[in-house]
């Protein structure tokens, strides 16, 4: 079941005047509490009564029922209604902002992973230059003499490194 909170808030809006009006649950007859019940409001200084709405679930064969129900409406009032339901727009509206903080650290960590992958391949081919040159070096052949061949290393550390490569 989804509660329709729009409609809800709607109707909670239009009785709010009410709300310390249905504030308070107690027995229709003080004689007989399995009967009927009252909803409404206390006056705390003359002790006297204002009953708003009647609950008799008695008559449905079931007992101590009314109590339940009587005590329930005045709990859940007008006022009681709205602030639960701005404590859920505010919910649901940090979740948002939480879910858009987390989407956007992932892309961030997308992006820094990706940079990553991209560095350590760039090292490894310069690596394998640097390898290349200490071969050439210590591979009995002596110094690099050739223009070519050190020229084709050069440009591909250029390259590698994002710098331009340069012909001839």
């Amino acid at each position: 079941m989804t509660a329709d909170k729009q409609e809800l808030r709607r109707l909670a809006q239009s009785v709010a005047i009410w709300a310390s009006s249905l504030n308070k649950a107690w027995p229709g007859d003080t004689e007989n509490q399995e009967g009927a019940w009252v909803v409404g409001s206390l006056d705390d200084e003359d002790g006297e009564q204002y009953p708003v709405i009647e609950i008799d679930a008695e008559q449905y064969y079931a007992p101590g029922e009314s109590e339940k129900i009587a005590r329930f409406v005045s709990a859940a009032n007008p006022a009681v209604v709205l602030e639960l339901l701005d404590e859920i727009e505010a919910a649901r509206r940090t979740g948002e902002y939480w879910k858009a903080e987390h989407n956007a650290a992932n892309a961030r960590l997308h992006e820094v992973a990706t940079a990553c992958a991209t560095a350590e391949q760039e090292r490894d081919q310069l690596r394998e230059i640097a390898m290349r040159l200490v071969d050439l070096q210590n591979g009995g052949r002596g110094p690099i003499r050739t223009f070519t061949l050190w020229n084709d290393i050069a440009n591909r550390a250029r390259q590698v490194l994002g710098l331009e490569v340069r012909n001839g």
